[in-house]
């Protein structure tokens, strides 16, 4: 895979640094939100409530055929307590 030719995030609020969910929305019937505890990076992070949980966001300014990269961390609960990319 090539590297992006720019490096422009079209995430709005990515590391959810404003304390709230918006732009963000809940997954349909999750308990997800915002939290000012256990943060890989920043202040903030999102705590997911029940398994397949998570919040989902719509970017725009996309192109047909055009190449992106989605990374995220995630973290495990409970013995191994470690952050894992993804």
């Amino acid at each position: 895979m090539e590297a992006p030719s720019s490096a422009t995030n079209t995430v709005t609020n990515p590391g959810l640094e404003t304390g709230a969910l918006t732009p963000w929305t809940q997954s349909a019937g999750t308990e997800s939100s915002v939290v000012a505890s256990n943060p890989r990076s920043g202040t903030y992070s999102l705590r997911n409530g029940a398994s397949a949980s998570g919040a989902v966001q719509t970017v725009g300014g996309l192109t047909s055929g055009g190449t992106y990269l989605l990374a995220g961390w995630a973290k495990q609960p409970p013995p191994e307590r470690k952050w894992q990319s993804a």
